[in-house]
């Protein structure tokens, strides 16, 4: 399994912090940190958001640290979105968001995605009642995605699904807390998605 295992503290870093939200030690860890690299970089900040090249690029490093992917991963999920029929944005973020990994999170199993591609490795997850170990394995519509029976009784998970069920779980997923299962609806477009990216900019920095 391809994954990211460099500091997170970088990332966060990196003006990219609401990919932590939920990680208290790492917020609390950098709060000086990055007040300070503020003040630093008020008179660059011009310099910074001048580049369209650098929007573009940024852009591009938080898709892949939001889904949990590398550049191998992120190009050959771009040349599939250009080799499908209909527009190369929608595509690509459908791909991304039908990822085992992303829907395990989205169902509400783990807090975050990286929690996600644990659970999977870990082979806590069943895709129609087959057990699926791969992350990036991708879902087709009204799949059926359920967490196996010797893991129901985790505390940390139940109070995830509570929590998510607060929230509210996506329109393109439908989720039976009692049984620990949900079914991946349809594949969603891109105003279905919450997450603070440019997709668009993106498409055009590979498009070069």
């Amino acid at each position: 399994m391809a994954r990211y295992i460099g500091k997170k503290n970088k990332i966060y870093r990196r003006r990219i912090p609401e990919l932590f939200l939920n990680n208290s030690v790492i917020i609390k860890k950098n709060k000086k940190k990055i007040f300070k690299k503020k003040i630093f970089n008020i008179k660059k900040k011009s310099f910074l958001y001048s580049s369209n090249y650098k929007l573009q690029l940024f852009e591009k490093q938080k898709i892949k640290y939001i889904y949990g992917i590398l550049e191998k991963q992120f190009r050959n999920y771009f040349n599939l979105s250009i080799r499908k029929r209909g527009n190369t944005a929608e595509n690509f973020i459908k791909l991304l968001e039908s990822r085992l990994d992303n829907i395990v999170y989205r169902m509400g199993f783990t807090n975050t995605r990286s929690e996600a591609r644990q659970i999977v490795s870990h082979k806590f997850i069943k895709v129609n009642n087959i057990i699926v170990n791969i992350p990036s394995y991708l879902l087709k519509e009204n799949d059926i995605v359920t967490l196996r029976n010797k893991f129901k009784n985790k505390n940390n998970i139940k109070n995830y699904l509570k929590l998510f069920k607060k929230i509210g779980f996506p329109n393109w997923i439908k989720v039976n807390i009692k049984k620990f299962e949900g079914i991946y609806l349809r594949k969603p477009n891109i105003k279905d998605i919450n997450e603070k990216i440019n997709i668009f900019s993106v498409i055009e920095f590979f498009s070069k």
